[in-house]
């Protein structure tokens, strides 16, 4: 990645256009959070411009300094490396090389305006000990904006976790046995007790960064809504410099201005198609099954099983009936070619995997 950085004051190797705009955001605050933003844009790939909403509210007294979210989710784009997955914006943008939502910015960040008094404004990284650094926060807050994020629930009466749209993170997101967080049936018991014991990161990028070991990812017991997953762990990683910035705590005067290449590592993970994960069992029937008629051919569409996340579905076969003719794909619809106009013709379709 680029330093941005030059002796004569012009930043070099800008890598996106990350466009802010500001929303009732004091002069004075905008100064650390353009630099966080600047950072990123020397160390995020895009050729579409990225587009952030920075907005200054009142969010209470509850130690919340910001926040950030993707402002949409897009999963079987083209380019897409997954298409069972949701990506966020900017990564989905990014990945696809156009904007798929021109109407609406990608990342959305929120500054405690209540929290004001605790911030400091300067972007010389000195930090006092009695506050927590604004360009710090928000260098930290982009990353979840990016795509550092899971899309997982915890439910704390039923005890059930869920993951109804699983995101990139989520896919290398694995439990010790080594299967993939977003595999375990959704809602289930199961997935809820995943949440709160030991999951690492298995991007061959992240472990790269992190000395060939499995970074470990923060899962407290009981769950922390908003800090569990969706971070790295705090124990392991709160004391080793630049690679610390994703854990969910800081101390007073902690100064990130650079992400890390953990951090870097990870998002690069996710930018790829992720290794399937273990199935648990074999495929049910594909649902929904249906033949358009065309000429000469006919276009056959179908739904995944309904166990098609624990089953790990690997490829698909369409068999002309009437032929034994057999298609293998991944993914519907298929078009089958070389049927005679006039005849008769029915179709079945088989979900497989390792199993």
């Amino acid at each position: 990645t680029s330093s941005g950085a030059a002796t004569d004051g012009k930043r070099v190797g800008i890598l996106s256009n990350i466009k802010v705009n500001y929303l009732n955001v004091p002069a004075s605050e905008q100064t650390p959070v353009q630099a966080a933003i600047d950072i990123w844009s020397d160390n995020w790939s895009s050729s579409v411009p990225i587009n952030v909403v920075v907005n200054y509210i009142p969010e209470g007294t509850s130690g919340i300094l910001a926040s950030a979210t993707p402002v949409s989710f897009f999963h079987n784009f083209p380019g897409a490396p997954d298409s069972t997955l949701w990506y966020p914006s900017a990564m989905a943008n990014a990945l696809a090389s156009k904007d798929l939502d021109p109407a609406n910015p990608e990342i959305s960040i929120n500054i405690n305006s209540t929290m004001a008094g605790a911030y400091y404004l300067g972007t010389d990284g000195n930090c006092p000990s009695n506050l927590y650094d604004l360009e710090s926060i928000i260098l930290h807050e982009m990353a979840h904006g990016l795509g550092f994020l899971s899309a997982d629930a915890y439910d704390s009466f039923s005890q059930y976790g869920s993951i109804d749209a699983p995101t990139p993170y989520d896919a290398y997101a694995e439990t010790p046995d080594g299967g993939r967080l977003m595999d375990l049936p959704s809602p289930s018991l199961q997935l809820g007790l995943a949440l709160q014991n030991t999951l690492v990161w298995s991007g061959k990028n992240g472990i790269a960064a992190n000395n060939g070991i499995k970074p470990l990812l923060y899962t407290p017991n009981p769950y922390q809504n908003g800090s569990s997953v969706s971070h790295i762990d705090q124990n392991t990683f709160q004391n080793i410099g630049p690679n610390a910035l994703m854990t969910p705590q800081w101390p007073g005067g902690a100064v990130f201005h650079t992400p890390g290449a953990l951090v870097l590592g990870m998002l690069a993970d996710m930018r790829l198609k992720p290794p399937p994960g273990v199935p648990i069992g074999i495929p049910d029937a594909p649902r929904n099954v249906f033949a358009i008629v065309g000429d000469k051919s006919a276009i056959v569409s179908f739904d995944p099983p309904d166990n098609a996340r624990t089953s790990q579905v690997t490829s698909y076969s369409v068999k002309v009936n009437e032929t034994g003719d057999v298609i293998l794909a991944d993914s519907s619809p298929v078009t089958v070619s070389g049927l005679k106009n006039g005849s008769h013709y029915s179709f079945s379709v088989t979900a497989s995997n390792q199993l």
